[in-house]
């Protein structure tokens, strides 16, 4: 997928009037590296799609970066607090009417540095908490997004028996 995604952007930078969808490439190609685990080459775009974005005034792709990659690169740098941090910041500057992708990206990274940090009862009243927003979107209607906020309640339910000492049981039992 980066690499069709690679290949789109070269063709959408001989283009006028596709801002959007030049965005859109440029955010999938970055979470196709977040999900490859390419950490490196995540800092370098997030940098880059920052100082870009930031230069043209270009909120959407701020946004969209900021909620999804820079708190990636400061996750992967076990900095739960500055994740926490990057993600309100990002989010403040956003619409909060609707409940949009950015939003989702600011939500998932909270569930993450609240786990990172150890604070798994946290992490899943904010499960609970974004429940109802999430469900009113249309985010879940597409599988990618509802296999996303799926593993977040999973990982956030798991961690909570963990750190009440609860014993997983084996799939046989």
């Amino acid at each position: 997928a980066h690499d069709n995604v690679s290949a789109a952007l070269a063709a959408y930078a001989r283009c006028r009037g596709v801002t959007w969808e030049s965005d859109t490439a440029r955010f999938v190609a970055l979470s196709c590296l977040i999900h490859r685990g390419d950490v490196a080459e995540v800092c370098e775009l997030v940098d880059e799609l920052v100082e870009d974005a930031t230069s043209r005034g270009d909120a959407y792709l701020l946004t969209q970066v900021k909620t999804r990659g820079s708190t990636f690169v400061a996750l992967t740098r076990g900095e739960a607090a500055r994740t926490l941090e990057l993600g309100a910041q990002a989010i403040a500057a956003w619409t909060p009417s609707g409940y949009h992708i950015v939003h989702f990206w600011h939500y998932a990274s909270r569930i993450a540095a609240l786990l990172l940090a150890g604070r798994p009862s946290e992490a899943l009243s904010a499960v609970d908490a974004e429940a109802k927003p999430l469900r009113g979107s249309l985010l879940l209607l597409g599988q990618y997004y509802r296999a996303q906020a799926l593993e977040l309640e999973a990982r956030a339910a798991l961690a909570v028996a963990n750190a009440k000492g609860v014993e997983p049981k084996s799939a046989s039992n």
